[in-house]
């Protein structure tokens, strides 16, 4: 894979477009390449700056009031203000009942593509940036190339074997990878900003007084919190509820 190919392809990777094998390509050069993996992390920020922006504009009150307007239907002369009464009443009520069911589906559509993007990573054998049995020199590492601050290890992967960790992403987001070995089980911590995820949907269970997402996607297990907009995500093989302990288990 060459610098040329993969910035033609760097922002179908970031959208996750591309097929399996050409991911690992991609990835693999991302590894080595300093120049293409800034360019990669410069395409995020702008994508997040964008959306942000997005989220914080509204329209103009004097123009969204033009559109209501023009919008608005205009009863005919023979119905009754008792009907358009009766009409809106309705439609208030459809209102309410449909919400919260389709805020529900909708988390649970933003958590499924965000336990797919985790999976998708631990599935795959990437080579990593940096190795040893420190976690603590990846926690160095990582400051100054990424935007948020990377904690090592996760408080229930003390006692795991640290193996190394790499920049990554999850869905359009930068990701710190880590990988350990606990009892011959591979398990991969990411941890990304939270940006507008919320840790509600699918199956949220409390554990230690903290809300600990599970699922199991592609034969893995995952578990997903959030701490001071942060997420941290462990994927492994071991039991949904093991990488649900390890996550809520608190530092001493």
């Amino acid at each position: 894979m060459t610098c040329a190919i993969t910035r033609k392809f760097v922002d179908a990777y970031m959208d996750e477009e591309l097929d399996a094998a050409t991911v690992l390509q991609l990835d693999a050069h991302l590894a080595a390449c300093d120049s293409c993996r800034d360019l990669l992390n410069l395409k995020q920020a702008m994508k997040r700056e964008i959306r942000d922006i997005g989220l914080r504009t509204a329209a103009p009150d004097a123009l969204r009031q033009r559109i209501q307007r023009a919008a608005r239907p205009r009863p005919h002369p023979w119905v009754t203000a008792a009907a358009l009464t009766a009409a809106a009443a309705a439609v208030i009520i459809v209102a309410a009942t449909a919400t919260p069911w389709r805020r529900a589906a909708e988390d649970d559509t933003a958590v499924a593509q965000v336990l797919d993007a985790v999976v998708l990573r631990h599935n795959r054998p990437l080579p990593m940036e940096v190795t040893g049995s420190d976690p603590g020199q990846a926690q160095h590492w990582f400051r100054g190339k990424l935007d948020f601050p990377v904690q090592a290890p996760a408080p229930g992967l003390r006692r795991a074997n640290f193996e190394g960790a790499r920049v990554s992403n999850v869905q359009a987001q930068q990701a710190a990878h880590m990988t350990y070995a606990l009892d011959g089980h591979r398990v991969s911590l990411m941890v990304f900003p939270a940006e507008n995820l919320h840790i509600r949907g699918g199956n949220v269970r409390v554990v230690h007084g903290q809300k600990i997402l599970v699922g199991t996607r592609r034969g893995y297990n995952v578990a997903m919190t959030e701490r001071n907009g942060v997420i941290y995500a462990l994927s492994s093989d071991l039991p949904a509820e093991a990488l649900a302990e390890m996550l809520a288990e608190k530092t001493p």
